[in-house]
């Protein structure tokens, strides 16, 4: 109900009581406070527009994490790690909130990449040719990521994207 109808309903039946008019005043207030909010969130997390490469990105993300929850799953039906099936459903939650024009795609994807990070040094310490295996793969991901960034995640300068993405691939080239 409008508050202009609502403070007429008041005045009507009741006295006018002013406190009470400012009770509802500030109770509606608030109300469209929270409304505004989420509004501007729900904006705030939207990505404008999708290219060719964000949708190509995100299939392949999407594509990687069938494959990688399927074949996880399989090892661990058979006593191996859950690294993969936690990564595979990761990358399938990112394609899919990206593909819903979701900035949060971007957070699960940088989720993954830094939870692969931290699984490669637990697994193989810091040998580097142990690293290749496990984490080459995310690494390049993460290099085509970085470039797409500013789109995925809006809030992103393409200075900063394209800084991450330097360091990647010095990361992948040493």
């Amino acid at each position: 109900m409008p508050l202009i109808e609502h403070i007429c309903q008041i005045s009507r039946h009741n006295p006018p009581d002013i406190l009470e008019l400012i009770a509802k005043f500030k109770k509606y207030t608030i109300l469209q406070s929270f409304m505004a909010k989420d509004i501007i969130l729900n904006i705030a997390n939207q990505i404008p527009r999708l290219s060719f490469w964000n949708k190509l990105f995100a299939l392949i993300l999407l594509l990687l994490g069938i494959i990688l929850a399927a074949g996880g799953g399989w090892l661990v039906a058979l006593g191996g790690n859950w690294y993969y099936v936690l990564a595979g459903i990761g990358l399938i939650i990112s394609a899919v909130l990206i593909l819903m024009k979701r900035t949060s795609g971007a957070g699960w994807f940088a989720l993954v990449f830094v939870g692969t990070l931290i699984w490669t040094i637990q697994e193989s310490g810091l040998d580097y040719w142990r690293w290749v295996p496990r984490f080459a793969l995310m690494l390049i991901l993460g290099i085509v990521f970085a470039f797409q960034l500013p789109n995925l995640a809006p809030r992103v300068s393409r200075g900063a994207s394209r800084a991450l993405a330097a360091v990647l691939i010095v990361a992948f080239v040493v």
